[in-house]
């Protein structure tokens, strides 16, 4: 499978108005389970969230977090949330296929760290809550089955540190489906 693939079909939806950018609600309790493919079917592969890294501290709350609220199926919304951000300031979600582990002390945001290798970011406005949510669809194409999405949350933070960004915790989604 082409690594790029995800990306140029999210990219082309998206230009096209085919995936959904939107600030929506959704219930953790969504959360919780394959809501994106038939349970008991023996060649489900369930998409699954891991943690990694963490968040440099915001000058709202303590640190910025990002949280996934959905279960990451082909075919299916993957909600991101966005926490302990300024109210009002910009955020971004980045998306990227590989890790990194980059510390960005040297440039002025101490304790801050990249974990994505950025390939496509998503702008948002934090609201009054400190939160932002970015929501896209993954194409119901069962080549992307698999296929691991990386996911870092960075907000705008000029009185966190000298550098005046604030980056979040990792996070790899792995895509699951019925093949």
């Amino acid at each position: 499978m082409n690594v790029n693939t995800f990306f140029r079909t999210l990219a082309t939806a998206c230009v096209f108005g085919l995936a959904s950018l939107t600030s929506t609600s959704t219930s953790a309790a969504q959360a919780g389970g394959p809501t994106g493919g038939p349970t008991g079917d023996p060649n489900y592969i369930p998409g699954v969230h891991a943690l990694y890294g963490q968040g440099c501290g915001s000058s709202f709350a303590g640190p910025i977090t990002l949280t996934p609220m959905t279960v990451p199926d082909i075919g299916t919304d993957i909600l991101y949330e966005l926490g302990n951000g300024v109210p009002g300031n910009q955020a971004w979600l980045m998306l990227g296929l590989a890790p990194l582990n980059i510390d960005l002390t040297p440039i002025g945001a101490w304790g801050c760290r990249l974990l994505v290798d950025p390939l496509l970011s998503i702008p948002k406005n934090i609201n009054a809550l400190g939160m932002a949510e970015f929501e896209f669809t993954v194409p119901n194409n069962p080549v992307f089955i698999g296929t691991h999405l990386f996911a870092q949350g960075v907000a705008v933070d000029a009185m966190a540190n000298a550098f005046g960004l604030v980056l979040t915790n990792g996070v790899d989604s792995s895509i699951g489906g019925t093949p």
